[in-house]
């Protein structure tokens, strides 16, 4: 079991001492007023703040913080060590007791028609399979207009891995369209995937199901996992 723990400490003190611990570059905006008091906190904020180096730290260098998840003790111990070099009282408090997770490796072989490597990661919370690998079929939603269409698809799903994104008119990005394909076909193709979208997103809201909830019914249904 993991015990994540909360930080105490002045949040008004920790944000001044983040606002100017370190000088940086004057930006291009101005203040329309001469009130000293305004213009100070101007400054602060615009020209000495310290935000994009601690945020590139917490959210790039260590990376998301699941409760539980070794990212969030690293992150911990990295805003105590930052604020008492600043100066600045912080401790960790244990508040509560929760279960540990960790995301772990994950690998998605398409295997026909062709073989090829994708990429995907196991979203925060999903349950395990006890060390033991799970396999079945896929099965993608059907273009729905009512609830009663959804709740006809439901049996299929039992066994089944439930694709539940927007087929794409093509595998390509938009990026690769704009930049190898011929003229207009950029704009063709990018109106193809946004018409395909729509139809999609309003498929979903014919369920009657809020985005949440939708893998919980599939699950219940007996899916195996939900793509």
């Amino acid at each position: 079991m993991r015990r994540p723990f909360v930080l105490r400490v002045s949040l008004a003190v920790a944000t001044a001492a983040a606002m100017s611990a370190v000088a940086q570059p004057v930006r291009s905006q101005t203040l329309a007023t001469e009130d000293p008091v305004l213009r100070r906190i101007w400054d602060q904020a615009m020209n000495q703040s310290q935000f994009e180096r601690l945020e590139q730290v917490l959210l790039d260098s260590i990376g998301p913080r699941l409760i539980g998840a070794p990212e969030s003790e690293r992150a911990q111990e990295w805003v105590v060590a930052r604020l008492r070099g600043w100066g600045i009282q912080a401790e960790r408090v244990q508040y509560g007791t929760w279960e540990g997770w960790d995301r772990g490796p994950s690998h998605i072989d398409l295997v026909a028609p062709r073989v090829r490597s994708l990429e995907g990661r196991t979203l925060a919370f999903s349950p395990g399979t006890g060390g033991k690998p799970v396999e079945g079929g896929v099965v993608s939603l059907p273009t729905m207009s009512s609830a009663a269409d959804f709740e006809a698809f439901l049996p299929q799903v039992k066994g089944k891995f439930v694709m539940v994104s927007s087929p794409q008119p093509t595998c390509r990005p938009n990026s690769q369209w704009e930049q190898f394909g011929a003229r207009g076909s950029f704009d063709t193709m990018n109106k193809a995937r946004q018409a395909a979208d729509s139809v999609w997103n309003a498929s979903l809201q014919a369920t009657g199901l809020a985005t949440r909830d939708l893998p919980k019914r599939l699950e219940a249904a007996g899916a195996l996992g939900v793509v």
